[in-house]
């Protein structure tokens, strides 16, 4: 058996130096964190999975730039992330992209990485017909004279705030219809 001074466990632990400071690689490693919260963010609100592959664009200056390609791997890996690139300027940034403000950069997600269009119109159109199903009950239950004069007062007003819901809802729908319409594969 080894003699107990000698076993790891009662070895001393390395000491830093005093006057040995980390901030700089503290601050990458948050920004790093902060950049992957925000494209974890993006795919919940696109309901993008977290298995697809994004094309990431950061807006930034250079110095920042040198201080994200410190931490470009991790970003890359855990952000799930095909490609990374930087521009200086945003006007360089996809147009049609998802958008966060990060400390000292801006972060860049395209649209087409982060929705099928095709999946989204096909979803879109199975919604907007449940919603207009759901319109003509409604309409139709406030019509039928027998409901109107047996039901409770409450009844109906729950009927009638309903319907004012469905028809909301849908024309949402066929404006987030028209605009994935006109991104879809034809």
């Amino acid at each position: 058996m080894p003699d107990c001074d000698t076993m790891l466990i009662n070895s001393s632990w390395s000491l830093v130096p005093e006057g040995v400071s980390f901030e700089r690689e503290s601050s990458e490693i948050e920004f790093a964190m902060e950049a992957i919260k925000a494209i974890r963010e993006m795919r919940v609100e696109s309901e993008c999975a977290p298995s697809k592959k994004l094309d990431v664009v950061f807006v930034v200056d250079s110095e920042k730039q040198k201080s994200i390609e410190n931490v470009e791997q991790h970003i890359t890996d855990i952000g799930n992330l095909s490609n990374l690139s930087y521009c200086n300027n945003k006007d360089d940034a996809p147009k049609d992209a998802m958008s966060a403000v990060l400390s000292g950069a801006e972060l860049y997600i395209p649209m087409e990485d982060l929705i099928d269009f095709d999946a989204e119109f096909e979803r879109l159109t199975k919604e907007e017909k449940r919603l207009q199903d759901e319109v003509k009950r409604a309409e139709g239950k406030l019509s039928n004279e027998g409901f109107v004069n047996k039901a409770p007062q409450k009844i109906i007003d729950e009927e009638k705030a309903k319907l004012e819901e469905y028809k909301d809802m849908l024309l949402k729908v066929q404006d987030r219809l028209a605009v994935v319409s006109g991104k879809i594969s034809k």
